[in-house]
């Protein structure tokens, strides 16, 4: 099977999460990578759709 996954929120800038306690931009990298080890690990094919960077929201979102 073929997967794509998008780990959700740029590093910085327009759509990057919360910060505070955790940063949420790299939490979701953290798990997302798991996640991707995890489905290749048991034979699908994964592609990483995670945008690092955006100028705008509406820009990450497309």
């Amino acid at each position: 099977m073929k997967i794509a996954i998008n780990c959700g929120h740029t590093l910085e800038g327009p759509g990057s999460g919360a910060i505070g306690i955790i940063n949420e931009s790299i939490e979701t990298r953290n798990v997302g990578e798991r996640l991707i080890r995890l489905l290749k690990n048991n034979g699908h094919k994964v592609i990483n759709c995670t945008v690092d960077k955006a100028n705008t929201q509406a820009e990450y979102l497309k």
